[in-house]
């Protein structure tokens, strides 16, 4: 690729081109990164998002990201324990655009401008769903070893009858 001459072309165009490449590098993410405006509209749906919720970016600019909760406790429970500016997570349910819920562990950052005000958030997604069932089959399994006792063969050692 060659660049121009002119050096705000020139900056112009290599910026385009670093925000290409990140685009590329995050439809490769199989976590969900979803951008919204400072009163939670979304502006920007990573590629991940549509595997995970069921909606594409079209489909999905404009709305509120409480849409996507399974209810507006898990919305609050996210909003109470997920923004955090180190980076904190929470695992809530989320409604896909069938209907049903998923469990993902979402990471709200929120973000500021230059003078610090603040500009939106940045949400991280990952479904987690599969890990929770795993779970609740250990935790069946655990009440089931605790309700019916296991036999327990005691070795009698040769030559003590």
């Amino acid at each position: 690729m060659t660049l121009p001459e002119d050096p705000l072309v020139r900056e112009l165009a290599t910026a385009r081109a670093e925000i290409e490449r990140l685009r590329r590098r995050l439809a490769l993410s199989r976590s969900a990164v979803i951008a919204t405006d400072p009163d939670g509209y979304i502006t920007e749906w990573g590629g991940a998002a549509e595997t995970i919720f069921g909606y594409g970016a079209t489909e999905m600019h404009g709305h509120h990201l409480l849409e996507l909760f399974a209810d507006e406790t898990e919305f609050e429970i996210a909003l109470g324990g997920g923004i955090d500016p180190r980076g904190g997570a929470v695992t809530v349910r989320h409604r896909r655009k069938d209907g049903t819920l998923v469990w993902v562990q979402l990471q709200l950052v929120p973000e500021h401008d230059e003078c610090g005000e603040r500009t939106g958030l940045l949400a991280q997604a990952v479904d987690v769903q599969s890990s929770v069932a795993e779970i609740e089959q250990m935790r069946v399994r655990s009440r089931t070893y605790d309700i019916v006792p296991l036999p327990i063969a005691i070795p009698v050692p040769t030559g003590l009858s």
